[in-house]
């Protein structure tokens, strides 16, 4: 059986993580094996909520760290990782299918990829530099790649370092200001690591009046509900009523069987592209086709 390390970087969203858990563990695929890291950023009441949800479970471990950003966490878990495959999981996300881990384990495997999550799009937004942004809120490797990108360059922001209690081997490639994962997307396929694959956004619940889609389902892998960890950083204005109506029925009930089972049922909307990127120095972000041999490898595993 594979072991795996689930990082997941928790803040503001108490109300989400004992339901995460328990859809983690609900769907367990026969051939993985959990260690879950909860690196624990919350502070008073929280604090004691995250214990008091933690210690339930055998499987899961609290570490608790600074508030510095959403990829300084996963570079402490990267570090003291005793998985063989490493998974970035946000607190407000939840499993929805047993493959959840298993098959982008059998994707790295078998084609030697070396991030299997979804793409944001945000690499469109650094056009000075040739990668694909594979986003931190559901994101598989191995665990020696996380290490190393989480020893050399970080998937902390450039900007944050400075507040880290860890030492990084590399200086930043990015100089003042970029977003969360950013530098280190951009160093994994500089440094030749492997391609990239990200699985589709196939449905999601509605759109925020500024920050884009939420409620989403990742490769009918992963429910994404979104801008938990981040929530006291907008504006009312910039999520819109339904988003608030949603998640105020969320913190208040907290996340049920029931209330997953909703979630996943309210997503509708499509979307239905799968990408890859080679990581080669002149190679460009590829919309793959229904017969791509990874696609096809992927919806093969999805029904047997």
């Amino acid at each position: 059986m594979t072991l795996a390390t689930v990082c997941i970087p928790i803040c503001h969203e108490t109300y989400f993580l004992n339901g995460s858990i328990r859809e983690m563990l609900k769907h367990k695929h026969e051939n993985v094996d959990y260690e879950i890291l909860v690196m624990d950023q919350t502070v008073g009441q929280n604090t004691r909520k995250v214990e008091e949800i933690c210690y339930q479970y055998d499987e899961v471990k609290v570490v608790k760290t600074k508030r510095i950003d959403a990829g300084y966490p996963l570079d402490i878990g990267a570090r003291m990782a005793k998985g063989e495959y490493f998974c970035s999981l946000d607190a407000d996300a939840f499993p929805v299918h047993k493959n959840w881990l298993n098959l982008p384990i059998k994707i790295i495997e078998k084609f030697g990829v070396s991030f299997v999550g979804n793409q944001t799009g945000l690499q469109n937004s650094y056009e000075q530099f040739n990668f694909l942004h594979i986003n931190n809120y559901y994101r598989v490797s191995t665990t020696e790649v996380a290490r190393k990108i989480s020893e050399e360059i970080g998937f902390i922001r450039p900007q944050n370092k400075p507040n880290a209690d860890i030492a990084y081997n590399r200086p930043n490639i990015i100089e003042g200001f970029a977003d969360n994962g950013v530098q280190a997307q951009i160093f994994a396929d500089q440094e030749g690591y492997g391609p990239k694959f990200s699985v589709p956004i196939d449905t999601f619940i509605g759109r925020t009046p500024q920050m884009g889609i939420y409620g989403m389902i990742l490769g009918g892998l992963v429910f994404h509900m979104v801008f938990g960890q981040t929530i006291q950083e907008y504006h009312p204005s910039w999520l819109g009523e339904d988003y608030f109506r949603l998640l105020k029925k969320i913190h208040d009930t907290t996340l049920t069987e029931e209330l997953a089972k909703e979630l996943v049922s309210l997503s509708s909307d499509d979307n239905h592209d799968f990408f890859y990127f080679s990581g080669n120095e002149s190679s460009k972000v590829e919309v793959l086709n229904e017969e791509n041999e990874i696609v096809q490898f992927y919806k093969r595993e999805m029904q047997s």
